[in-house]
């Protein structure tokens, strides 16, 4: 499940792959589970490279600038 983060694990505006509890209306919440310092690396690195690779596709096909005027 790819879910919206504000502030969960400690990232913003972006889509992820997180446990979160649903229901006929959507996401509810959540589920932010304890991650040790290595998981919580390589979920920064993951969003990160997410980023990225958004942002190069994005300027490829000449949307960025258009979707951030």
């Amino acid at each position: 499940m790819s879910a919206y983060l504000d502030g969960e694990y400690g990232e913003k505006d972006i889509y992820l792959g997180t446990p979160a509890v649903i229901d006929k209306d959507g996401i509810q919440k959540v589920v932010e589970l304890p991650l040790d310092s290595r998981e919580q690396e390589t979920l920064i690195n993951s969003a990160s490279v997410l980023r990225e690779t958004t942002a190069n596709g994005m300027t490829k096909a000449g949307l960025l600038n258009y979707l951030w005027k």
